[in-house]
């Protein structure tokens, strides 16, 4: 917590700097009959400085920032959960004395996209089996254009009616490296109340090609200002909070620590569900292998049987010894020695005055 103060009393101390009265490198010349100049009182500042709590991590400051000086400031700070991994969700609204003007931060939004050979594929058997739309997945598109597919359709329902826009920019494209860019645009328009409104976005994409499949990860950081009197003196003002940013390294530190745990779970939790659905499937191909098998030792019974009946033959079991042999049918008894003949015949015989061993007809099912 002291180097989040510290933090917010550096940043005060910045915004002090940058927007009171600038001071004159050489001192001002006094006259020889006059008494001592007064040094200048600097003009207050049109900015305070604010902190953002992180409730989640016992309030600490996550990024301290600059707002315009009496306007209200409110924030919303929770998380959303990818499994054990979290993502910040961030709001921030601040509105003007006179409640004619506001700006609004809403929260980060992050998408995923994958595109190549493979992967149109893959997507194309996919939709053959009725495949379902992955979460998060969109292609990249010009922040103007995100405005208008994501955003406007948004506020238009919490507006309550269509926003009809007047105008928009598209600011240039800024490669950062290493396959990251940067664009920012926005769109003018009035609300269905008549106020002017500024929608703007700010993308960020890091793309990657990997064996002719291009991977690209982005976020879109969007806001709102609204303003009755000047639009455009309000978005400066929006422009200027953004710029003044400084987020708490050890705040950094807490949920880079918090990231990688999550990661480390989710991963033994993948591993988990991996060796859970490998023993399931390992279960199923055995199944069905025995289900396969059973079916063709039914049909070769069954084939068995029919080719025995057609021939007019049977198949008989001594009970004892389980070996069988086949015998002309159409008899009561067959008897065996166990010397390997046998004797079919439609009188019993006497167990006691030979010794011969009475076999037992095999049914069909259990050729």
């Amino acid at each position: 917590m002291k180097l989040s103060i510290m933090l917010i009393l550096l940043l005060a101390t910045c915004v002090t700097a940058c927007d009171g009265q600038p001071s004159s490198a050489t001192p001002p010349k006094m006259a020889r009959s006059a008494s001592p100049a007064k040094a200048p009182v600097p003009a207050t500042s049109r900015y305070e400085v604010r902190g953002l709590l992180d409730p989640g991590i016992n309030n600490m400051v996550a990024f301290a920032f600059k707002i315009p000086r009496g306007w209200q400031l409110h924030q919303s700070f929770t998380r959303a959960w990818s499994g054990a991994v979290p993502s910040n969700v961030i709001y921030i609204s601040l509105r003007s004395p006179d409640k004619h003007s506001s700006i609004e931060y809403l929260p980060e939004a992050g998408y995923h996209y994958v595109d190549g050979p493979q992967t149109r594929s893959m997507n194309q058997m996919a939709a053959q089996y009725g495949g379902m739309r992955e979460p998060g997945r969109l292609a990249p598109m010009p922040p103007v254009a995100y405005l208008k597919a994501m955003l406007l359709p948004q506020l238009a329902r919490t507006a309550g009616g269509h926003i009809r826009l007047t105008g928009e920019h598209a600011g240039p494209v800024e490669n950062l490296g290493q396959g990251r860019q940067r664009a920012t645009g926005y769109v003018d328009g009035v609300l269905p109340s008549g106020r002017p409104v500024r929608l703007a976005a700010m993308l960020t994409s890091l793309t990657n090609n990997l064996n002719g499949e291009v991977y690209c990860n982005w976020t879109a950081n969007t806001s709102v200002t609204q303003s009755d009197t000047d639009l455009a003196a309000t978005y400066a003002y929006n422009l200027a909070t953004q710029k003044s940013v400084v987020l708490n390294p050890v705040w950094q530190q807490q949920i880079q620590q918090l990231t990688n745990t999550g990661v480390q779970s989710n991963n033994a939790e993948a591993q988990k569900r991996y060796a859970i659905q490998k023993d399931l499937q390992d279960y199923q191909r055995k199944t069905y292998s025995e289900i396969a098998a059973n079916r063709s030792a039914s049909q070769d019974r069954q084939s068995e049987a029919f080719g025995d009946y057609i021939r007019g033959e049977a198949k008989y079991e001594d009970a004892a010894t389980g070996q069988r042999v086949k015998v002309a049918d159409g008899y009561s008894h067959v008897y065996s020695d166990r010397q390997g003949t046998t004797l079919s015949t439609n009188v019993p015989l006497d167990a006691g005055q030979v010794n011969w061993q009475e076999l037992q007809r095999v049914e069909t099912k259990n050729y």
